[in-house]
């Protein structure tokens, strides 16, 4: 995907976050935090040159990629340094400038969660939606200012 498709599935995504009840919708707000996260981050990197703007959407194994064939079917491709599901699944084979890794570190955070809340019924507490609120603010906040100064799509 490219910096502008990516970050206007942030907004959709963020809309949607911002009107669910944290703790009551925690699976879904969680959900939308992670998958917006991750698409902020996609741009991001796309705007750092880390990762390229490419027509093929990421599937749910890292490398594997869905291209749209001339007859209008679907079929997989490998190729790396495109978009990524997973930052600690990732490989880059470009450096990672200093000013995203905080938000790499804080998008971890989030997804720290993801197994034991909601895979494995860890109980949901008030920390644990406070931890997962301030590490989505965060990616959201550099992604988009990073988005931003590299002369990209707000």
């Amino acid at each position: 995907m490219d910096i502008t498709s990516h970050m206007q599935k942030v907004a959709r995504m963020d809309a949607v976050h911002r009107r669910l009840d944290r703790e009551a919708d925690f699976e879904l707000w969680y959900w939308m935090a992670l998958d917006a996260g991750n698409q902020a981050m996609n741009a991001a990197l796309h705007a750092a040159g880390v990762t390229a703007e490419e027509p093929e959407l990421a599937s749910q194994v890292n490398d594997i990629y869905m291209r749209r064939t001339e007859a209008g079917e679907w079929e997989r491709v490998v190729k790396r340094g495109a978009d990524i599901i997973h930052p600690q699944m990732s490989e880059f084979d470009n450096p990672m400038p200093e000013k995203l890794q905080e938000a790499i570190d804080a998008l971890h955070a989030l997804e720290s969660y993801r197994d034991p809340c909601i895979r494995l019924g860890k109980e949901v507490t008030p920390e644990i939606v406070d931890s997962c609120a301030e590490a989505y603010g965060k990616v959201l906040a550099i992604t988009r200012d990073f988005v931003a100064s590299e002369g990209s799509v707000s």
